[in-house]
């Protein structure tokens, strides 16, 4: 008998690795878990996955251009964003004056909670953080296969005479999170005053254990461009690694005169 339940173990173990080997695999194509649930594929309803795109105002038309256009003062913009499955979605936006050449530190998910500063030398000066989604009023819970376009189908963001970069950050959760904990210069939600200690919910245990640096690596993400080229629409694809926890995509548009 004992043997018996060594060896039922060890087909446990396998099977748990198998499957984690498994999910990694399927992390490693986010462009394939994001079309999945419309081919029925393997990861289908179980694994989310998000697409994004900037477009370019063309005559009021918007054309899709690579993360990595070197935007003008005058060029607007919008961004379009679809989940594959219902999730949980923040968007914040930092603008960061100065010259796109210096900013290197400033780049990826670790520079979005940079802290404001005063002007110094020619040092970037990051502006603070805005909430882009929810928008007033809305839900953090997005369904999936529905396009949603930031700031509106027919509006568009317009770049100012500073030229810098402006930071976009999507942290995608399966459960509602309280963005300020990611996200410290948003502050966090007012809670109703209640006697005793107080009580946080298990998604708030986890995100607070969740810090932004953990979800950045729990994500991994197709960026569109192949040698600075478009491939397809020019969107970029993200999906995590591991599909119970929060994971993110972060854009940063390069703004030169």
């Amino acid at each position: 008998m004992p043997r018996c339940h060594h060896l039922s173990a060890l087909r446990r173990t396998a099977a748990m690795l198998a499957a984690a080997a498994f999910t990694t695999a399927l992390a490693q194509d986010p462009r394939g878990l994001f079309v999945a649930p419309a081919n029925g594929g393997a990861g289908a309803g179980t694994h989310p996955a998000v697409r994004f795109r900037i477009e370019l105002d063309h005559n009021g038309r918007g054309e899709p251009v690579a993360s990595n256009h070197v935007f003008r003062s005058g060029d607007r913009f919008r961004f379009l964003f679809e989940l594959n499955s219902s999730c949980y979605v923040y968007i914040v936006n930092r603008s960061v004056q100065g010259d796109p050449a210096a900013m290197g530190a400033l780049t990826g998910t670790r520079g979005i909670n940079v802290v404001n500063q005063a002007p110094r030398g020619n040092a970037p000066v990051a502006s603070g953080l805005q909430l882009l989604w929810p928008q007033p009023g809305g839900a953090a819970r997005v369904p999936g296969s529905q396009a949603h376009t930031i700031p509106g189908p027919s509006q568009f963001f317009e770049f100012d005479a500073n030229p810098g970069m402006e930071k976009i950050a999507l942290l995608i959760s399966p459960y509602a999170v309280d963005p300020g904990i990611y996200f410290p210069a948003l502050g966090r939600r007012a809670r109703p005053s209640t006697p005793g200690p107080r009580l946080d919910t298990n998604e708030e245990v986890l995100a607070q254990l969740d810090d932004l640096g953990s979800a950045d690596s729990n994500t991994t993400t197709d960026p569109g461009v192949s040698r600075g080229i478009c491939v397809g629409d020019c969107s970029q694809y993200s999906a995590p690694k591991n599909p119970a926890r929060p994971f993110i995509l972060t854009v940063d548009l390069m703004h030169a005169r």
